[in-house]
C-alpha cells in the first residue's frame, strides 16, 4: 500500500516504532537477570556468569582441594569461557528478534554481547588478560 499523505507516513512510522519498541522490551526482559551456570564433570567447580559474561558466582566442591592450583585455575577459566559462550548465544538469540537479519546492527551489539559459539575460544589466560599478572601459591608453614 503506497503512502499517500503525511498522515499515512506518520501512522506507518508510529506503528513501526511501536513494534520495534515492543521487540526491544521483549529482548530486554529476556536478558534481564539471565545467567548461565557451568559445572565441572566431577563437580569440583561451579561457575555462574551473567548475560555479558561477567562472573557472578564461583563455588568449589570437595574435589577442588585435591587439584593443583594451576589445574584448578585452568578448570575455572575453561568453565567461565564455556558459560560465557552459552550466555552470549542466549543474548544473541534474544536480540535476533530485535535486529532480524541486520548484520550491521548485530555487529554494533557484538562487543556488549560477547563471543559467538563459532568464534574461537577466548583462551582466557591471566597473563594475557592482565599483563604482569602472576599466580602466587602460598607456601604451607
Amino acid at each position: 500500500m503506497p503512502l499517500e499523505s503525511d498522515d499515512d507516513i506518520r501512522w506507518y512510522l508510529d506503528t513501526d516504532l511501536a513494534e520495534l519498541s515492543a521487540r526491544a522490551q521483549r529482548a530486554a526482559e529476556a536478558v534481564a537477570g539471565h545467567s548461565v551456570t557451568q559445572v565441572a564433570p566431577d563437580r569440583s567447580v561451579t561457575v555462574t556468569v551473567g548475560p555479558g559474561g561477567n562472573l557472578i558466582d564461583i563455588a568449589f566442591g570437595r574435589n577442588a582441594g585435591a587439584m593443583s592450583p594451576q589445574r584448578l585455575a585452568t578448570l575455572v577459566m575453561k568453565l567461565v569461557d564455556e558459560a560465557t559462550q552459552r550466555a552470549s548465544g542466549d543474548v544473541r538469540a534474544a536480540f535476533a528478534d530485535l535486529v532480524g537479519e541486520n548484520q550491521t546492527a548485530m555487529d554494533v551489539l557484538a562487543p556488549f554481547i560477547g563471543p559467538t559459539d563459532d568464534s574461537p575460544s577466548s583462551g582466557l589466560n591471566p597473563k594475557t588478560v592482565a599483563p604482569g599478572f602472576r599466580t602466587v601459591v602460598p607456601r604451607r608453614p
